[in-house]
């Protein structure tokens, strides 16, 4: 069994297309991880998270912490 930042890692570089491209210079890497980034923020469904992307979950916390002061 993996230990939770082990699973973390493992996950974060599961998905081939992001990780074992052959990327022709850095500008392409650059712009493909801002990609990846991009999805596991804002599209990416987290269990941990109780199926919220972690943009949902900010911004639903930030939310409720105006409205309860």
């Amino acid at each position: 069994m993996y230990a939770p930042v082990e699973n973390h890692t493992r996950n974060w570089f599961e998905p081939s297309q992001w990780v074992l491209n052959d990327y022709s210079d850095y500008f392409e890497a650059h712009k493909n991880l801002e990609r990846y980034i991009q999805f596991y923020n804002n599209e990416r469904r987290h269990s941990s998270l109780d199926k919220q992307t972690p943009a949902e979950r900010y911004h639903g916390y930030r939310r409720e912490r105006r409205e309860s002061a």
